[in-house]
């Protein structure tokens, strides 16, 4: 390869460039998998490791590592299953503190700017109704993330 061109030496590198992206988003399904399990692995090798040097039988040693890691993974989604669950029962206060402090804001664009309380009460209250009906989706879709995360994992 040496005796060809640059040219045509930088054309073969350019081709061999565009089929490995061509694989790698071709056989992304099949690919990541192999990744995140590659790296879960080298992840618990000094877990599995820790247990081998106590002289645990090697099954053992890598069903706890893997026990010990799906703890952690439960720990994780239960504390952001409960900072959510604990966020949606509080909205009801929130907004209440919300709308208590948009009508002292309203109160003071009055007095500064003569644009009227009702009709700025009125746009206010369109717009947070809007906004409370979609926190639950917003809420949902989060939680629909952080489960397809874990999913994959």
């Amino acid at each position: 390869m040496n005796e060809l061109p640059v040219t045509v030496r930088r054309s073969i590198e350019l081709i061999g460039l565009f089929f490995l992206g061509s694989i790698l988003v071709v056989g992304h399904a099949v690919i990541m998998p192999l990744l995140t399990a590659v790296y879960l692995s080298i992840l618990l090798l000094p877990v599995y490791r820790f247990f081998k040097k106590f002289k645990f039988p090697e099954t053992l040693s890598i069903t706890l590592a893997l026990l010990f890691l799906f703890a952690f993974l439960g720990l994780i989604i239960w504390f952001f299953s409960s900072q959510i669950s604990n966020l949606v029962a509080d909205l009801p206060e929130i907004k209440k503190n919300v709308m208590l402090h948009l009508n002292s804001l309203s109160g003071w664009i009055n007095e500064k700017m003569n644009f009227s309380t009702d009709k700025q009460l009125k746009l206010l209250n369109e717009q947070s109704g809007k906004m409370l009906n979609n926190a639950g989706a917003v809420f949902s879709g989060a939680a629909a993330s952080v489960t397809s995360i874990f999913i994959f994992l």
